[in-house]
């Protein structure tokens, strides 16, 4: 932990000096919904996930290039993860139901090439480019319910390599979005698809990939 938290104060200090020369620079928070591929070499256990909600926000820069075209860069904390719900049964001849969550804290460091034209009297936009995550922390949450009463067991996620570890903390991938400028706030959507396995085992050709889309809202600072 102690070195993600330089890892963290250094980027601030990046992000920062990046936008100190920025044309814009912004406000942006709003709603993830995630979710995760999973699969082995002969299994997909993902196909019956469900949504996790959660969250971003943080800070953007944008950096012109022309009139139609831009730069643009943040610094988010973001969430992961993803639900399982079961098909409710029985247990003893009483009804059951069982559901887990899991939640990922993330830094995220996207870098977007940003397209801004008019549609229909609107300023529209684009974004595509790579993303990097870097995992902080997160949480397994599991609920059993039997007849009503419900018995809840969290645990911490590993973060790692070895056959202990839940997930690697690197995540990379590319992130797509479209959205509406009207100054000062910016109102997106976007999706981001994880193409690092950030899976630490190396049996049956296990896998995991984040999946996430966002909804977003940026108020912008330094409006001329």
């Amino acid at each position: 932990m102690k070195h993600l938290a330089k890892l963290f104060i250094f980027v601030c200090m990046i992000t920062l000096t990046f936008s100190s020369f920025a044309q814009t620079f912004s406000l942006k928070g709003g709603l993830n919904l995630a979710t995760m591929f999973r699969k082995s070499q002969d299994t997909t256990f993902s196909k019956n996930f469900k949504l996790n909600p959660g969250f971003h926000i943080g800070l953007t820069a944008d950096f012109p290039i022309n009139e139609a075209f831009s730069y643009e860069v943040a610094l988010l904390l973001s969430t992961r993860g993803y639900q399982y719900i079961e098909e409710p049964g029985t247990f003893g001849g009483e009804p059951l139901q069982a559901r887990s969550s899991t939640t990922l804290y993330y830094i995220e460091l996207p870098f977007s090439l940003k397209t801004s034209f008019k549609l229909a009297g609107l300023n529209v936009y684009t974004t595509f480019g790579p993303y990097l995550g870097i995992g902080l922390a997160g949480k397994m949450k599991d609920e059993l319910t039997i007849s009503g009463k419900t018995t809840t067991s969290k645990e911490d996620i590993r973060w790692g390599f070895d056959d202990e570890a839940y997930i690697k903390r690197i995540d990379l991938g590319l992130t797509a979005g479209l959205g509406v400028a009207l100054n000062p706030f910016q109102v997106g959507l976007s999706y981001s698809l994880g193409l690092l396995n950030t899976s630490p085992y190396n049996l049956n050709q296990f896998r995991n990939n984040n999946r996430v889309l966002s909804i977003s809202v940026g108020y912008i600072l330094n409006q001329k």
